[in-house]
């Protein structure tokens, strides 16, 4: 996993990829709470991640963390050129 920072208040994590064989596991589940302890224990609010639209098991993984979708490539006019459109998530981690 990798965490990006950004001096606004917030945190992107990104290129969270399990393995075929532990996959089902909880190990995604377990690494995104620790990215949101991070995110909270530096006081922090916010915690952005992008999900491919055809990945429907990490897009209900993260809703189920009580995660919610702020932007859909789809919807865009001009979205990036690439093969798989994106989901653009987030939780509000600290008041």
């Amino acid at each position: 996993m990798v965490m990006c920072y950004s001096p606004s208040t917030y945190f992107i994590a990104g290129n969270i990829a399990i393995d075929d064989a532990y996959r089902r596991q909880g190990i995604a589940t377990k690494l995104i709470r620790v990215a949101e302890k991070i995110v909270e224990k530096w006081g922090d609010r916010y915690l952005f991640a992008g999900v491919d639209c055809d990945n429907e098991s990490a897009i209900a993984m993260y809703l189920k963390l009580g995660y919610r979708v702020v932007l859909d490539e789809r919807d865009l006019i001009n979205r990036p050129a690439r093969d798989t459109p994106r989901l653009f998530i987030m939780k509000v981690i600290a008041p």
